[in-house]
Protein backbone atom coordinates (compact mmCIF):
# COMPACT_ATOMS: atom_id res chain seq x y z
CA UNK A 1 0.00 0.00 0.00
CA UNK A 2 1.12 3.33 -0.89
CA UNK A 3 1.52 5.88 1.73
CA UNK A 4 -0.94 8.18 0.09
CA UNK A 5 -3.65 5.57 -0.10
CA UNK A 6 -2.87 4.72 3.43
CA UNK A 7 -3.30 8.35 4.49
CA UNK A 8 -6.62 8.63 2.63
CA UNK A 9 -7.80 5.39 4.09
CA UNK A 10 -6.67 6.56 7.46
CA UNK A 11 -8.48 9.89 6.95
CA UNK A 12 -11.67 8.12 5.81
CA UNK A 13 -11.39 5.76 8.80
CA UNK A 14 -10.93 8.69 11.19
CA UNK A 15 -13.93 10.50 9.64
CA UNK A 16 -16.04 7.36 9.89
CA UNK A 17 -14.88 6.86 13.47
CA UNK A 18 -15.65 10.50 14.27
CA UNK A 19 -19.11 10.13 12.74
CA UNK A 20 -19.69 6.94 14.76
CA UNK A 21 -18.42 8.68 17.90
CA UNK A 22 -20.67 11.71 17.33
CA UNK A 23 -23.65 9.45 16.68
CA UNK A 24 -22.92 7.48 19.85
CA UNK A 25 -22.39 10.69 21.80
CA UNK A 26 -25.74 12.08 20.56
CA UNK A 27 -27.43 8.77 21.34
CA UNK A 28 -25.82 8.68 24.76
CA UNK A 29 -26.81 12.26 25.54
CA UNK A 30 -30.40 11.32 24.67
CA UNK A 31 -30.10 8.24 26.87
CA UNK A 32 -28.52 10.38 29.61
CA UNK A 33 -31.50 12.76 29.42
CA UNK A 34 -33.85 9.79 29.58
CA UNK A 35 -31.86 8.32 32.47
CA UNK A 36 -31.96 11.65 34.33
CA UNK A 37 -35.72 11.87 33.73
CA UNK A 38 -36.08 8.27 34.89
CA UNK A 39 -34.10 8.98 38.09
CA UNK A 40 -36.23 12.07 38.71
CA UNK A 41 -39.40 10.05 38.16
CA UNK A 42 -38.10 7.28 40.45
CA UNK A 43 -37.38 9.92 43.11
CA UNK A 44 -40.86 11.43 42.66
CA UNK A 45 -42.46 8.00 42.89
CA UNK A 46 -40.35 7.20 45.96
CA UNK A 47 -41.30 10.53 47.59
CA UNK A 48 -44.94 9.98 46.67
CA UNK A 49 -44.78 6.44 48.07
CA UNK A 50 -43.22 7.73 51.31
CA UNK A 51 -45.86 10.46 51.58
CA UNK A 52 -48.63 7.92 50.93
CA UNK A 53 -47.11 5.53 53.48
CA UNK A 54 -46.97 8.34 56.04
CA UNK A 55 -50.56 9.28 55.18
CA UNK A 56 -51.62 5.62 55.46
CA UNK A 57 -49.89 5.36 58.84
CA UNK A 58 -51.63 8.56 59.96
CA UNK A 59 -54.97 7.25 58.71
CA UNK A 60 -54.42 3.93 60.49
CA UNK A 61 -53.70 5.83 63.71
CA UNK A 62 -56.86 7.88 63.15
CA UNK A 63 -58.87 4.70 62.51
CA UNK A 64 -57.47 3.14 65.68
CA UNK A 65 -58.32 6.28 67.64
CA UNK A 66 -61.82 6.34 66.14
CA UNK A 67 -62.31 2.67 67.05
CA UNK A 68 -61.27 3.45 70.62
CA UNK A 69 -63.64 6.43 70.67
CA UNK A 70 -66.48 4.30 69.29
CA UNK A 71 -65.84 1.60 71.90
CA UNK A 72 -65.77 4.24 74.63
CA UNK A 73 -68.99 5.78 73.31
CA UNK A 74 -70.62 2.34 73.12
CA UNK A 75 -69.67 1.66 76.74
CA UNK A 76 -71.05 5.07 77.71
CA UNK A 77 -74.25 4.43 75.75
CA UNK A 78 -74.67 1.07 77.52
CA UNK A 79 -74.09 2.75 80.87
CA UNK A 80 -76.57 5.49 80.04
CA UNK A 81 -79.08 2.89 78.82
CA UNK A 82 -78.71 1.00 82.10
CA UNK A 83 -79.17 4.26 84.04
CA UNK A 84 -82.20 5.08 81.90
CA UNK A 85 -83.68 1.66 82.60
CA UNK A 86 -83.15 2.16 86.34
CA UNK A 87 -84.68 5.63 86.13
CA UNK A 88 -87.68 4.17 84.26
CA UNK A 89 -88.11 1.56 86.98
CA UNK A 90 -87.84 4.25 89.67
CA UNK A 91 -90.35 6.38 87.77
CA UNK A 92 -92.74 3.43 87.54
CA UNK A 93 -92.39 2.80 91.29
CA UNK A 94 -92.82 6.51 91.98
CA UNK A 95 -95.90 6.58 89.75
CA UNK A 96 -97.33 3.57 91.57
CA UNK A 97 -96.60 5.26 94.91
CA UNK A 98 -98.15 8.48 93.61
CA UNK A 99 -101.23 6.56 92.44
CA UNK A 100 -101.57 4.99 95.89
CA UNK A 101 -101.09 8.40 97.51
CA UNK A 102 -103.68 9.96 95.15
CA UNK A 103 -106.11 7.16 95.99
CA UNK A 104 -105.50 7.80 99.69
CA UNK A 105 -105.91 11.52 99.09
CA UNK A 106 -109.20 10.89 97.29
CA UNK A 107 -110.31 8.78 100.26
CA UNK A 108 -109.30 11.58 102.63
CA UNK A 109 -111.14 14.12 100.49
CA UNK A 110 -114.23 11.92 100.54
CA UNK A 111 -113.86 11.53 104.33
CA UNK A 112 -113.43 15.27 104.77
CA UNK A 113 -116.48 15.96 102.58
CA UNK A 114 -118.46 13.41 104.58
CA UNK A 115 -117.27 14.99 107.85
CA UNK A 116 -118.15 18.45 106.53
CA UNK A 117 -121.62 17.15 105.62
CA UNK A 118 -122.02 15.67 109.11
CA UNK A 119 -120.88 18.98 110.65
CA UNK A 120 -123.30 20.91 108.44
CA UNK A 121 -126.14 18.56 109.46
CA UNK A 122 -125.15 18.88 113.12
CA UNK A 123 -125.07 22.66 112.79
CA UNK A 124 -128.56 22.61 111.30
CA UNK A 125 -129.77 20.33 114.12
CA UNK A 126 -127.99 22.54 116.65
CA UNK A 127 -129.69 25.60 115.20
CA UNK A 128 -133.04 23.81 115.43
CA UNK A 129 -132.36 22.66 119.02
CA UNK A 130 -131.19 26.16 119.90
CA UNK A 131 -134.37 27.66 118.46
CA UNK A 132 -136.46 25.06 120.31
CA UNK A 133 -134.46 25.65 123.49
CA UNK A 134 -134.86 29.39 123.18
CA UNK A 135 -138.57 28.88 122.53
CA UNK A 136 -138.81 26.57 125.53
CA UNK A 137 -136.84 29.03 127.65
CA UNK A 138 -139.12 31.84 126.51
CA UNK A 139 -142.17 29.70 127.29
CA UNK A 140 -140.70 28.79 130.67
CA UNK A 141 -139.96 32.41 131.40
CA UNK A 142 -143.52 33.34 130.39
CA UNK A 143 -144.97 30.57 132.56
CA UNK A 144 -142.70 31.61 135.44
CA UNK A 145 -143.72 35.21 135.01
CA UNK A 146 -147.40 34.23 134.94
CA UNK A 147 -146.98 32.16 138.13
CA UNK A 148 -145.25 34.98 139.84
CA UNK A 149 -148.01 37.29 138.79
CA UNK A 150 -150.59 34.80 139.94
CA UNK A 151 -148.88 34.37 143.28
CA UNK A 152 -148.70 38.06 143.84
CA UNK A 153 -152.40 38.39 143.37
Amino acid sequence: MKPRTFAITNLVGCIVLTIVLVMQWLGNSGLETQLTDSYRKVQEVSDDRDAKAARASSLEADVSQLKDSIESLNREVLSLQTDLDHKKEEAEHSKADADVALKGLDEWKAGVEQRDQVIADLQKNLALYKARLESAAASLSKVAAERKAAQKQ
